[in-house]
């Protein structure tokens, strides 16, 4: 009886030291692994030559302002044309608007989600997305959730809103 007392005592033991030393029990760092994969809503310009990179943050609705510094340097305002999913999990949902605030003014908005995990497409040109009919499968895995607007959509994306 003794010794499963102190077979019990050292795991315990063991498991509190490594949870004060910030080490990650297996069953953890497989779950951490898989958080951290949550792939990239790729944004690229007319030639496909630049491009810029977006990550979902789970359990966050982020909003991404071009010209704004901060966001996509390498791809000014109103120079993006195509979007590509990459590795994306389901349910996510992106929102491509023409207003630099992410608001329903402007020329247009477009919204697609994810619904298989991973998700990944080729590049998809905007006014492509824009010109299909709402609940359109796009690419495998990825649907049209809403279009609104008339106005040119090519070349003048200025906000990108990802909620995951």
């Amino acid at each position: 009886m003794m010794k499963y007392i102190a077979c019990s005592v050292v795991i315990l033991l063991g498991t509190s030291l490594a949870a004060a030393a910030g080490t990650q029990l297996p069953h953890e760092e497989s779950a951490s692994r898989q958080e951290s994969n949550v792939g990239n809503i790729v944004i690229y310009d007319k030639q496909q030559e630049r491009s810029c990179s977006l990550q979902p943050i789970a359990g966050v609705n982020e909003v991404y302002r071009f010209g704004s510094g901060k966001t996509c340097t390498s791809l000014p305002n109103d120079e993006a044309y195509y979007f590509k999913i990459d590795g994306v999990p389901s349910a996510v949902l992106v929102t491509f608007y023409d207003n630099s605030n992410c608001s329903s003014t402007g020329n247009f908005i477009i919204k697609v989600r994810t619904m298989q995990s991973p998700t990944t497409t080729e590049p998809i040109k905007l006014s492509t997305a824009h010109s299909k009919p709402v609940n359109e499968i796009l690419a495998p895995g990825l649907r049209l959730e809403y279009k609104a607007g008339s106005g040119q959509v090519d070349g003048k994306l200025s906000c990108v809103r990802i909620e995951y």
